[in-house]
């Protein structure tokens, strides 16, 4: 064989190989912002490519038994798998904006996003990954053909495709999202694949991928917009698409939302109030948890909040801390969310300068380094909007809160459910999960009104108060939804939460991801 041949068949494999990966990464950034990128959408994703991998190897073993003609069907392939990539943005989007209906609440929709992220993988991921792992037995067959030995060059093609899917996966994580974004980086993907067929024809088609992108692009429907709402900032992070919603119709409130958007934020800033409103209003019960039956005066206090976004619970905690000694340690994983919100969504200066913000590390991780005897966290924390994080829901990660709280220290967890009731097998499992760590007369659980949340409280080794002792320690002024959730139908007791057949959630085993599907399948018929 030649050696201009064989480099390349090297160059060609490592292309494919690079392209195969960055298309799989790009695909749930691309699919994110209409339909989240929860677990189970990773997986469809994941399972899918493989499929095409698979399909598309088998294809070009049947090819490669043709007599004439193979490298032709490579440039061919080329041409056909840098065609679609090119238009992977903007025909997706299309087909997204089309399927998911308007004015569909969170809840309603999680369904319908698990349905429409798999067909949107199925017509737009797989069929340049199918003919991409073409290539592989088609250029072996090239080589063996040409004199090489089938092993020789089996291994070493594979490995270099191997090698350019593994600098495809660094090149798309910190590269390609934070720096040159999913569109463009598709774009140029796709001319890549052409180049390497026919120069010409990589020529005449450059064009056609600037047309989507400065035309086609900028007329496409914003993914899942709130009603009434108005965009005023929207970029990509390493993790998530970020977007700023504004809503004047309100007086100027904004939303920080990632991904899925809808009728659901991670941070919410209203100029004519303090309050954030919805279950951010309810964290300003954990000091009054922390400290009832506690005398702290002259005492300085600290909280954490993991899960700190863009510290819409700081204003409710500020308001029943007592004294003026006290401070907040935010924990935050992506950096972006916390700079987007200190310009558009901005906690008041005097709140700000008793926050500490840690951004880039895992809620979990950070525990260690936290000080010991704190008076309460805040876990609000959720894996790409849908679900609770496995990791920070186990009774290994609540023994870690147990251990940094002081005796009497409260911990304040948000849950996101559509359930009605304890029966949830993610409510329940969750709450049994809890109990084994900090004990039944400890725990409690809150229904927030007129929301899908429920903000579960704990103590270290101290009996939750009364509801009517709650109440009557709870400061004036409070948003009149605070005092709702302690009302004793809107309340569960730890006895009540033990429910027969929850299950303890582990690090070794947590089927969290599969209750939360279920309750979604549910929400569908329901």
């Amino acid at each position: 064989m030649k050696i201009k041949d064989r480099r390349i068949n090297e160059i060609v494999a490592f292309i494919a190989g690079f392209a195969v990966l960055v298309i799989e990464i790009l695909g749930v950034h691309l699919l994110a912002p209409w339909f989240g990128a929860s677990t189970i959408i990773w997986s469809q994703q994941i399972g899918l490519i493989l499929l095409a991998m698979a399909l598309g190897g088998w294809a070009g073993g049947a090819l490669s038994k043709r007599e004439t003609g193979l490298r032709k069907y490579v440039k061919n392939i080329l041409i056909v798998s840098g065609l679609f990539t090119g238009f992977l943005s903007v025909g997706l989007s299309v087909f997204a904006a089309w399927i998911v209906p308007e004015e569909l609440t969170l809840d309603m929709a999680a369904g319908v996003f698990q349905i429409g992220s798999l067909v949107s993988s199925a017509l737009f991921f797989m069929p340049p990954v199918f003919a991409l792992a073409m290539l592989s037995p088609l250029l072996v067959e090239l080589e063996v053909r040409g004199g090489a030995t089938p092993g020789e060059s089996a291994g070493r093609l594979g490995a270099i495709g191997t090698l350019g899917s593994l600098i495809g996966v660094m090149f798309a994580t910190y590269l390609a999202i934070p720096f040159f974004g999913v569109d463009k980086t598709l774009i140029a993907l796709g001319f890549l694949l052409l180049l390497f067929s026919y120069p010409l024809i990589a020529a005449s088609f450059s064009l056609c991928y600037w047309i989507p992108f400065s035309v086609l692009m900028p007329a496409l429907k914003e993914p899942n917009m709130p009603k009434d709402g108005y965009l005023i900032s929207s970029l990509e992070s390493p993790y998530q698409k970020i977007r700023v919603v504004e809503f004047p119709k309100e007086g100027g409130v904004r939303w920080l939302q990632t991904n899925e958007g809808l009728d659901s934020y991670q941070s919410v800033w209203n100029p004519n109030s303090d309050w954030p409103g919805g279950y951010y209003d309810l964290f300003s019960l954990l000091p009054v948890y922390a400290n009832h039956g506690l005398s702290t005066i002259g005492l300085k206090s600290s909280y954490g909040i993991l899960g700190y976004g863009g510290g819409s619970a700081v204003y409710p905690l500020s308001k029943t801390i007592k004294g003026d000694d006290w401070s907040i340690i935010g924990v935050e994983l992506d950096s972006s969310v916390v700079t987007t919100s200190e310009r558009l969504l901005p906690v008041s200066p005097e709140n700000k300068s008793k926050v500490k913000v840690y951004t880039e590390i895992d809620a979990r991780s950070s525990l260690p380094f936290l000080p010991d005897g704190m008076d309460g966290f805040i876990v609000d924390t959720y894996a790409r909007q849908f679900e609770l994080p496995l990791h920070l829901s186990t009774v290994e990660f609540f023994n870690d809160v147990f251990q940094k709280l002081k005796v009497g220290g409260a911990l304040c967890f948000n849950i996101g459910s559509s359930a009605k009731g304890i029966e949830s097998s993610v409510l329940s499992n969750v709450a049994k999960t809890v109990i084994e760590v900090f004990g039944e007369d400890q725990v409690r659980l809150h229904r927030v009104p007129r929301s899908r949340n429920w903000v579960l409280v704990a103590r270290r080794e101290m009996a939750l108060p009364s509801l009517q002792d709650l109440a009557e320690t709870m400061p004036a002024g409070l948003p009149i939804e605070v005092g709702a959730a302690c009302l004793p139908y809107e309340v569960v007791e730890g006895k009540d939460l033990l429910v027969e057949g929850s299950q303890l959630l582990t690090d070794l085993k947590n089927p969290l991801n599969i209750n939360q599907l279920q309750e979604w399948r549910e929400g569908i018929w329901h």
